[in-house]
């Protein structure tokens, strides 16, 4: 004797396509039932910072910012006359910038990595990307 197998597998699909809709309906109402506690906190930017107007920079600024440049300018050369790695030019980069703190949140800021860039672009093809760029203005030893 032989049986209809048919009602019998779409009894099975419906009852198993009931219990998960049940499920992801329960797991929905209860995931969005409590909202969070603490909604997260952005994450402070280099554009939230409040930049001085091109017009109240100082020439006291101006004259740091070339002195900078002359000084990126000769570690890069130094760096690729001597046959520096990525880390140790990166490493002689930083220790640059960290001598000028006071242009760490500086509008020229862009201006800077775009100098280094093309003067490490004049050398060969580095390639520096912009979170490399970013890190090298950390201050201090424990710097990635």
């Amino acid at each position: 004797m032989m049986t209809e197998w048919h009602p019998f597998y779409t009894a099975l699909i419906l009852i198993v396509l009931i219990y998960y809709s049940g499920l992801l309906i329960w797991i929905s109402y209860h995931r969005f039932k409590d909202p969070p506690r603490q909604f997260p906190v952005p994450k402070k930017t280099e554009s939230t910072d409040n930049p001085v107007p091109f017009e109240e920079t100082s020439e006291e600024t101006f004259l740091k910012i070339e002195e900078l440049s002359e000084t990126i300018k000769k570690t890069i050369a130094t760096a690729f006359g001597n046959h520096y790695n990525r880390s140790e030019l990166l490493d002689s980069l930083a220790t640059v910038l960290r001598q000028y703190p006071s242009l760490h949140h500086f509008p020229f800021k862009a201006a800077i990595h775009e100098l280094i860039t093309s003067e490490c672009e004049k050398y060969g093809p580095v390639g520096l990307r912009d979170n490399e760029l970013k890190d090298l203005w950390q201050s201090g030893p424990d710097r990635p």
